[in-house]
């Protein structure tokens, strides 16, 4: 059973790494997509059921409570680092190696059940009886808590089929959660939404201006103020985003300061005269991020512009990581009136 269902992952992780790579229309990659991803939720229910009916019958009756909490223990240890690893992996490596590095640790547990991992209780004969743990009243009598959970702890096929399901969970968890990805369909031209990058756990904000993604970090470089909430303007021939909070504005691209100045010059008169307001820039205020949009522009993905080697300290980066209140975009005639120094 342990086989049948590891063997599925491992052609199922294989699978779509293949199915990307290859050359073929997105729409046929799309259904084979979904009938693989089907195939393997429905195989990994059925074996993760059969798993825990099966080898209940090969402990007794005291021994089951511990068993049950061992394996919950490690199906949510397992799923907790599935959360952090898919997307890790994207961003030091690429997403084919998400299927790559899972298939290839399904296959080498695979490898481990075969030669380790017996069939059935009949199988395990170079346990002596008397080391094993009887459901008989006698023998349980003689053995204290600590001595049941001393022989169940050197049962090898106990300590086998945690690990396998330890592997099985995180490689299917990770493969089935890479990445937090957002569809350029939640992403509706004009619209804002904020999103902490799952890697750096840098909080940013994606806008799409009349079709075009951008993503920069979503506090303004000034005070912190929820970008979110800010309008979208031209300011000479850039696009910008102005703070609520502040009115300072932002170009969407490079994430320059931007405001109006006049330059003072002399007449031959000898007097000052100012020249007509222009746009300026401050420099790089606000951190901006790389954007790529994949499977023909319906999938956008977000790299951290700040972890490239040598990338230099730019003044939103003091706000970037505060990320416990991440604010939504106010709604439609709500004004918000907010401003707190520190």
């Amino acid at each position: 059973m342990s086989n049948n269902n590891l063997g599925k992952e491992y052609f199922d992780a294989w699978g779509n790494t293949l199915l990307f790579l290859c050359k073929v229309p997105f729409i046929v990659k799309q259904t084979l997509f979904i009938v693989l991803f089907a195939a393997n939720v429905l195989v990994q229910g059925f074996g993760t059921s059969a798993f825990v009916k099966v080898n209940a019958a090969w402990y007794s009756a005291s021994e089951r409570d511990i068993f049950t909490g061992v394996f919950n223990i490690m199906l949510t240890s397992s799923y907790y680092l599935s959360l952090g690893t898919g997307g890790s992996i994207i961003e030091t490596l690429s997403w084919a190696y998400v299927f790559i590095i899972l298939g290839t640790t399904l296959f080498v547990m695979a490898l481990v059940i075969s030669c380790y991992v017996k069939n059935s209780p009949a199988d395990t004969y170079n346990f002596a009886t008397e080391s094993r743990i009887s459901s008989k009243e006698e023998n349980e009598f003689h053995l204290t808590p600590k001595q049941q959970m001393q022989q169940l702890m050197h049962n090898y096929t106990l300590l086998g089929y945690l690990g396998t399901v330890f592997f099985l969970c995180w490689t299917r968890d990770g493969f089935l959660s890479p990445s937090s990805r957002l569809y350029l369909s939640e992403l509706p031209s004009g619209a804002k939404k904020c999103v902490e990058l799952p890697t750096s756990h840098r909080s940013v904000m994606l806008l799409n201006v009349d079709g075009q993604v951008f993503c920069m970090d979503q506090a303004c470089y000034h005070h912190g103020g929820p970008l979110v909430n800010g309008d979208i303007e031209e300011m000479g021939s850039k696009t910008t985003i102005k703070c609520p909070w502040h009115a300072y504005r932002i170009a969407v691209e490079t994430g320059e300061g931007l405001y109006k100045g006049v330059d003072m010059t002399m007449t031959p008169a000898g007097k000052l005269q100012r020249s007509s307001p222009r746009v300026k820039s401050k420099g790089i205020k606000q951190r901006t991020h790389f954007v790529e949009l994949r499977n023909d522009g319906q999938d956008i993905y977000v790299a951290d512009s700040s972890v490239i080697p040598g990338a230099s300290m730019i003044e939103s980066d003091l706000y970037a990581f505060r990320t416990a209140n991440i604010p939504e975009a106010a709604k439609k005639g709500e004004v918000r009136i907010h401003s707190r120094f520190e």
